[in-house]
């Protein structure tokens, strides 16, 4: 169990770096 939750740590962490990410793109192409 404890490596399952290591590996959801690093996987909401890239998600939040990939949708931050994103939503600079979203804002560029929308200016």
């Amino acid at each position: 169990p404890e490596t399952l939750q290591y590996a959801m740590m690093m996987l909401q962490k890239k998600i939040r770096r990939e949708s931050a990410n994103m939503n600079k793109n979203t804002k560029q192409r929308m200016v």
